[in-house]
């Protein structure tokens, strides 16, 4: 294991220039940018070309977007490298200038609650013969520091599974500054989460499940808390029930609907809310910096319109709106189309 915090001068064994393989760095202690701060971002996709909508700015992105995360210093970027659905896909970072590759392996990046920390598996770690160890890497935007690169348990040798580490997962950031992974591997008593504490940089063994991290202390800076509700429409005690979401304060849940109604509760109290949402389909695209208020994208139409098998033409058409709590006044601030190609934060394409 190693958990060095070590500066980067370039970041050159992290990132790599898009399409030239020049060393390229992440910011290192810049102005932080205006990317996570409750404003409407999406990602539209026509064909070869995709873009990136931060309320009426727009900011050209590579092509075939299939996740966004915005950070403090640029938006992490996930995309398929051809227009093939099993094209292989790379994550690059954008901040309005050349977007730049991560380099080695990387799937299931994650942002801290405050936008400074990403976090992600990097599948092309230490060789092994035959095979390659999995790790799971923080990296601090803030200063260009590699925080962790940790691949403890993260494949097997002869007698084991050699392909283990393809089941890493990392997990995301709490509130308290600490990020969490699943390894591949298990304890003697079973355990795969580990934690670190980013103020200490000291790594351990979690005695819960990654089920329940993801649902009880996992903050997403775009989405929230993600957790299990019950049927009261409140935060169960173990993360159990309904996936949903709840505001940064803590007082409004709401319900991932998966295409259905989005109900909306008051979290302590179990009161309903019933906002006028706009068209017939809804998805939670995040809230704003206003604890009273969040994003839906809404479709016309009947149906599961959202879905549109690959080789069909995406003529889906929606609205993305803007509604206010506790009254449920909702207001429709973009049109959208080709539905079946809009990526929004938090959450992989539509």
């Amino acid at each position: 294991m190693t958990t060095a915090r070590r500066p980067l001068a370039t970041l050159a064994a992290l990132l790599l220039l898009v399409g030239c393989g020049d060393a390229g760095g992440l910011p290192r202690g810049g102005e932080r940018a205006a990317y996570a701060d409750g404003e409407l971002t999406w990602v539209s996709q026509d064909d070869d070309r995709a873009t990136l909508h931060r309320g009426e700015q727009e900011l050209p992105l590579p092509s075939y977007v299939e996740e966004l995360a915005p950070t403090a210093y640029g938006y992490l970027v996930r995309h398929r490298t051809g227009p093939d659905v099993d094209a292989p896909s790379r994550l690059v970072l954008v901040d309005g200038g050349d977007p730049e590759v991560v380099h080695g392996d990387p799937s299931g990046a994650r942002v801290s609650p405050d936008g400074r920390h990403v976090g992600w598996i990097d599948h092309h770690g230490p060789r092994r013969v035959g095979y390659r160890l999995a790790e799971a890497v923080v990296v601090d935007l803030a200063t260009g520091e590699e925080v962790l690169r940790d691949h403890d348990d993260m494949g097997g040798w002869f007698d084991q599974d050699l392909y283990g580490n393809q089941w890493a997962t990392f997990l995301g950031f709490d509130a308290d500054g600490a990020a969490y992974w699943e390894t591949a591997e298990a304890d003697d008593d079973g355990t795969r989460v580990r934690r670190l504490d980013l103020a200490s940089g000291e790594v351990e063994v979690v005695q819960d499940d990654a089920e329940r991290v993801l649902r009880t202390r996992v903050l997403d800076p775009a989405t929230g808390l993600r957790t299990g509700l019950g049927e009261d429409g409140r935060p169960s005690p173990g993360g159990e029930g309904v996936l949903g979401f709840v505001s940064a304060d803590g007082r409004w849940c709401l319900g991932d609907g998966a295409f259905g109604p989005l109900p909306v509760t008051a979290c302590r109290s179990g009161a309903r809310v019933t906002p006028d949402y706009p068209a017939r389909e809804r998805r939670f695209a995040g809230w704003t910096e206003d604890p009273d208020e969040f994003w839906v994208l809404a479709t016309d139409g009947d149906g599961l319109q959202s879905f549109v098998p690959p080789d069909e033409p995406d003529d889906t058409r929606g609205v993305l709106a803007r509604c206010r709590l506790p009254s449920g006044a909702c207001t429709v601030e973009r049109r959208v189309t080709r539905l079946g190609s809009v990526v929004l934060p938090g959450s992989s394409s539509y």
